[in-house]
Order: C-alpha cells, then structure tokens, then sequence
C-alpha cells in the first residue's frame, strides 16, 4: 500500500511544504491544489507518513522530518503513526530518519518513542534510498553504492546525503561505518603521493572526531606515517 497517488511534482512538494508548516515544521510552501485528501480534522500523523513516502523522491525532506521529530514528537499519537507506517509501501524510510535522530540526540524518551514505532520492521532488500536523483551505473550511483552512510545501510538503503538538524548552524549529521571509512582511506592514498589527518577529515566531511581518524589511519595496512607532528603524511605503501 502506498499513500502517494504518483511520483510528487514540485507543486505537490510545495503544497506538502506548505501542509507540514502548519504543523510546525520549519519549512516555507504554498497552498496550491493537489489531489490528496487529508482527514479532518487534520491528522498529523497522516501527513508525516505521506511526506515519508514522498521523502524518497525528495533529499530535502529529509532535514525537515529529522528537525520536525526532534522539536515536535511529543505532539504525535505513537499508535496511529506506527498502524498508519506498518501499511505503506517501505516504512523503513522512518526506521533511516531514526538512525539519523540517533545519531544526535541525547533523549531517551524520543528514541524509545522512536523504537516502538520501527520494531520488528525488516531492513529492504539493497537499494538506492532516493529515487530518481541519479541514473542507475553514473559515477554518482558507483560513488554512492561505495560509501553509503551507515544510517541508510543499517535499513538496507544505500545514500550519502547528510541531513541537517540545525537550520541556524547547518550542522549535518550522518557518519561512515569502519569499512566504508577504510574504503575511503585507500582510495585517497590511491588519487594523493600523501595526504594529512585534515584531508581525510574534509573527505568525510568531518563526520567523525580527529581521534576517531587517526584510529583509522593507524589500522589501514595500505599507508603508513611519514614525519611528526603538524607536518606528518599518510603515505601509501608501495
């Protein structure tokens, strides 16, 4: 089952921005037509899960859900969001903005909030998380296929666009497992002669602390340290 009627035009998104503004969301649409009917009076619930499924189709989405759920779960009804998600089409979407959620707040209650909503719901069979945004075989589709961010990874989705929860700061969330960092470990020392702690730092978009790098760089077994302090490089091995 699938709440969407067809793939979301931009005057869908733009009236479903607009929808999920009048909840409280921190997002800015219009209120032109569409062709969804929701329930009256207005079902918060309802719209989360159809702007879960148009998500997939739409990267920004996905900020504006995390932001939403981190200042507004407590005004959402658990039971009606779970019975409405365990009938769409890839309720994992939501099972990804948890991870996400996860991956930044300190809260217990949302994140048990979050778990009863997700439990028992099985990971996808491997596949793109947005739809739509690349072709299937691009370099986009090879590079996203390689160093996917564990959030998506952990639902079976593959995808590599961090959400931001601050709209003020743009702090981005999102981080690489230990295999997919080695990865990226090796093929910088592959396209550098060298390269610093900072320059792998900046290819994940610093996604990880300096401690947790030089963890890294200390256990790949294809480089090795060359000089100390400020001016020491990662080498590759010949």
């Amino acid at each position: 089952m699938s709440l969407l009627k067809h793939i979301p035009s931009d005057s869908d998104l733009m009236r479903l921005y607009w929808e999920l503004s009048q909840i409280g969301a921190d997002c800015v649409g219009d209120k032109v037509p569409w062709k969804y009917s929701l329930k009256s009076p207005k079902s918060k619930e309802e719209l989360i899960l159809l702007a879960c499924e148009m998500l997939r189709y739409d990267p920004r989405l996905l900020s504006i859900l995390i932001i939403y759920f981190l200042n507004h779960w407590k005004e959402l009804n658990p039971m009606m969001l779970r019975e409405g998600l365990l009938s769409l089409k890839a309720p994992q979407v939501l099972g990804v903005l948890k991870e996400f959620i996860f991956n930044y707040t300190q809260d217990d209650e949302l994140k048990y909030f979050l778990e009863y909503i997700t439990r028992g719901i099985k990971p996808v069979s491997p596949q793109l998380f947005f739809i739509g945004l690349f072709s299937v075989g691009s370099q986009r589709h090879e590079l996203t296929s390689q160093k996917s961010l564990k959030q998506y990874m952990r639902w079976g989705f593959l995808g590599m666009e961090r959400p931001v929860v601050n709209v003020m700061t743009k702090k981005a969330i999102g981080s690489y497992d230990m295999k997919t960092r080695q990865k990226i470990i090796v093929d910088i020392s592959r396209s550098k002669e060298n390269f610093s702690i900072k320059e792998y730092l900046e290819t994940l978009d610093f996604s990880i602390s300096r401690q947790q790098a030089l963890y890294d760089l200390k256990h790949c077994k294809n480089i090795f340290l060359k000089g100390h302090g400020r001016g020491a490089r990662w080498c590759p091995k010949k």
